[in-house]
């Protein structure tokens, strides 16, 4: 699973915004404290990380995001990014449990939900992965791809009636995942 867009951008603007510009007579300038290297030390692994993960070096990213987290632990956008490197590793229980960090970091992590649903869905856990696409689904009720997981889940372990009131919402929200899901709903000899 690679991060979207936005969130790369998310992270991207958090660390511009919050990063000090340095620049012109100011640029040699040293810190003035260890705290502020570490900060900068950090960003700068979190940088090397997303570049890593876009160009799909996976292990790299995962290690650099670690390097980053153990300068910086706070940050929920580092560990759900770790948690796609890990995903994309094969690595799911790691994958899991940085997820789960974003979101003890960031409660309203939507796309941590979202991607915790499918890391789950990987291990074999479709209960545990309805819980985060639940979740996922309550904090963006319009999102349709969230709908769609939750959907496709609850089909997967016969809750299709459930999974039908997912169908349903998707008909206004996105007519494309709408079909697919009316696709995985209808058995194979009705088609």
């Amino acid at each position: 699973m690679r991060p979207s867009i936005p969130a790369i951008l998310l992270f991207a603007a958090i660390v511009l915004i919050s990063t000090p510009a340095i620049s012109g007579p100011a640029s040699n300038i040293a810190p003035t404290s260890r705290a502020g290297e570490e900060y900068v030390d950090a960003v700068e692994w979190f940088r090397r990380g997303l570049e890593h993960n876009a160009a799909g070096r996976y292990k790299e990213a995962a290690e650099a995001f670690q390097r980053g987290l153990e300068i910086k632990p706070s940050e929920p956008v580092a560990w759900f990014s770790l948690g796609t490197a890990y995903n994309m590793l094969h690595k799911y229980q790691d994958a899991a449990d940085a997820l789960l960090c974003a979101i003890r970091l960031d409660p309203d992590f939507f796309q941590a939900y979202n991607n915790l649903g499918a890391v789950y869905e990987n291990l074999g856990k479709p209960n545990d992965a309805i819980a985060a696409y639940r979740e996922a689904v309550r904090l963006q009720p319009d999102n349709a791809t969230a709908h769609f997981n939750l959907g496709k889940t609850l089909l997967s372990v016969g809750k299709r009636s459930e999974a039908i009131a997912e169908l349903e919402i998707l008909r206004t929200h996105d007519p494309r995942l709408f079909e697919k899901l009316m696709e995985l709903l209808t058995p194979p000899d009705a088609r």
